[in-house]
């Protein structure tokens, strides 16, 4: 991983997370990970959980027989609430619209840059850079006021944003405003985007297939019945889990990683020369023959007993592998399986047009288009 650092691809990020967790590389993001992780521990997560479901509920209760709605928006809705809950206790209040909106401005321009061979500087007054500046000064605005209101008020609230304020460096130094703005950013793209394109891939899977879909109500029913899980119950949902982790092997949202060479070498045979970017691509990898038998097939019996997320040796990484395996792995799968667990125990979402379920690479793996549902309530 020292041969291969995130480098200059990253570059297009840095203007709307800074030098976050995601963003950073060296020294600096090895001491950024030794101070966050204890925010990420399971102990933690689990005390996340009666938020998690509670919000799940919230939104699963809204459903009604024969509505129709976009599931990617509906899944964006539900894992914004989640995040906003889970690491700011919701104190943004009426001002998180105003934050979706400012977020989703700084996703364009990212997502519009990503991927062209060129760098535009920020200093230009083109249209996009200034849409762009606007939409970050309205986000840290909120997030940077938000922060500085929590440590002038003493308020803990045993939410993410406490454990970053609690977090202290090896010489036990908090981190300085700038780096909390930058990390609550990071966790914030991390946190509800990337989930909700997943929760939607899994929608979308489970009404194609309805063995599958029967399977996972059968053990919501079980584990869960008609009260809200906890974070022993989660624990027992294993074959939703199985179901998460297949739609994470078909569509990986994260589903390029890219890396520049230090210097010159050789991998497997293929010269790879100092400055060369490489891409690492989840989405091809994990649908390699020789790896995974029937690889276009949804099968989510390839995960049943597996313990270790399924690794297998780096022919599975959605979450990415090695020292820079993404922080918040467990936070987004019991994240997931809630979610999936009780809008199935509730209602199936039938997709309207699955001729039409298609992918778009964009910065994340994305429903081409969104994801019409029409919903059947439950009847027995």
């Amino acid at each position: 991983n020292k041969d291969y650092p995130r480098g200059k691809i990253f570059d297009v990020m840095r203007p709307m997370l800074g030098i976050s967790l995601p963003t950073a590389d060296g020294d600096v993001w090895r001491r950024k990970r030794r101070t966050m992780q204890p925010a990420f521990n399971k102990p933690r997560i689990t005390k996340l959980t009666s938020s998690m479901s509670e919000i799940t509920k919230r939104h699963a209760d809204t459903l009604q027989d024969g509505q129709r709605f976009d599931c990617h928006e509906l899944m964006i809705r539900v894992t914004r609430d989640i995040i906003v809950e889970t690491m700011l206790s919701n104190q943004l209040g009426t001002e998180t619209s105003t934050l979706d909106a400012a977020f989703a401005e700084l996703n364009r321009w990212v997502a519009r840059y990503s991927f062209v061979p060129f760098t535009v500087p920020m200093w230009l007054p083109t249209p996009d850079n200034i849409r762009f500046k606007r939409a970050r000064a309205t986000f840290d605005r909120l997030i940077v006021g938000l922060i500085e209101t929590r440590q002038q008020s003493g308020e803990r609230h045993n939410d993410l944003l406490d454990a970053l304020l609690e977090a202290r460096d090896e010489e036990g130094k908090p981190m300085p405003a700038s780096e909390l703005r930058d990390e609550v950013a990071g966790i914030y793209f991390a946190g509800h985007e990337t989930s909700a394109n997943t929760l939607t891939w899994a929608f979308a899977l489970l009404a194609q297939h309805p063995e599958v879909f029967a399977r996972v109500r059968e053990e919501a029913d079980r584990v869960i019945g008609d009260r809200e899980p906890t974070a022993e119950d989660v624990i027992k949902l294993e074959y939703t889990g199985c179901v998460v982790r297949e739609t994470l092997r078909l569509y990986p949202a994260g589903w390029i990683l890219g890396r520049t060479a230090t210097r010159d070498t050789n991998l497997r045979g293929y010269p790879i020369q100092k400055g060369d970017f490489l891409g690492i691509c989840p989405l091809v990898a994990q649908r390699l023959e020789e790896n995974w038998p029937d690889p276009d097939r949804f099968d989510p019996g390839r995960f049943e007993g597996d313990k270790t997320n399924g690794n297998r040796n780096f022919t599975y990484f959605p979450f990415g592998a090695g020292p820079h395996m993404c922080i918040g792995i467990h936070l987004a799968l019991v994240e997931m399986q809630i979610v999936l667990a009780m809008f199935a125990r509730r209602a199936n979402l039938v997709v309207e047009k699955p001729e039409n379920v298609r992918m778009t690479s964009k910065l994340t793996l994305q429903v081409a288009g969104g994801l019409p549902v029409r919903v059947e309530m439950r009847r027995e």
